[in-house]
């Protein structure tokens, strides 16, 4: 993770000034300990989605939701596992990076109380909570005319530093990892379909 955010850094067609870091499940809780090692300034904001700051936790909270594994929750995860390098450890050096967790209410994997847990270990002030109330594991982005993709866009607009991007015309790659030239003009996102509205917590 800290060798792939300082290597984009380092590409000449890339503004720095632009970059955001986003992590899934256990990709975020790696994100997370990634942005801090790497340098809190490298990212305009952090994202996680379904994810944790606690390994021990995680665990716990896994093993708490089954009748025959609640009995060895603690034990088990306490003693198995280690918190030496977990996000939670991180997060504070991360307190001047705008964070935003985003969290399925039907999350089977990782449980809604583990996205809690990242909100209430990270220590600054520009954090966002998104939880979806249809959504499992990593199934937010996902249905077709799903809304929250139209807001993670205008989440990432409102923390890019100011000026005119939509003229830029996207660059696209071929398959063989050759740099093509895109189509004219910049993909519009769909109209927000009926569904759900987004729910905050604050």
């Amino acid at each position: 993770g800290v060798a792939a955010i300082n290597l984009v850094h380092q590409r000449p067609d890339v503004d720095p000034s632009r970059l955001f870091v986003y992590g899934q499940s256990l990709g975020g809780a790696l994100a997370i300990a990634a942005l801090a090692q790497a340098g809190p300034e490298k990212a305009r904001a952090l994202i996680v989605e379904g994810s944790f700051a606690s390994y021990k936790e995680v665990v716990r909270l896994i093993l708490d939701d089954s009748w025959i594994t609640w009995l060895f929750q603690y034990p088990f995860a306490y003693l198995f596992f280690s918190d030496a390098d977990a996000p939670l450890q991180h997060l504070p050096q991360l307190a001047e990076v705008p964070l935003l967790v985003i969290h399925g209410q039907r999350d089977e994997t990782v449980p809604l109380e583990a996205g809690h847990q990242i909100v209430e270990a990270y220590p600054g002030e520009d954090v966002r909570f998104w939880t979806v109330p249809s959504a499992g594991h990593m199934q937010i982005f996902s249905p077709p005319g799903s809304p929250w993709r139209r807001e993670l866009v205008e989440y990432l607009d409102a923390h890019l530093p100011p000026g005119d991007y939509t003229s830029r015309e996207p660059p696209q790659y071929s398959h063989g990892g050759g740099r093509t030239r895109g189509a004219a003009g910049v993909p519009r996102i769909a109209p927000r379909q009926d569904a759900a509205s987004p729910v905050r917590s604050p």
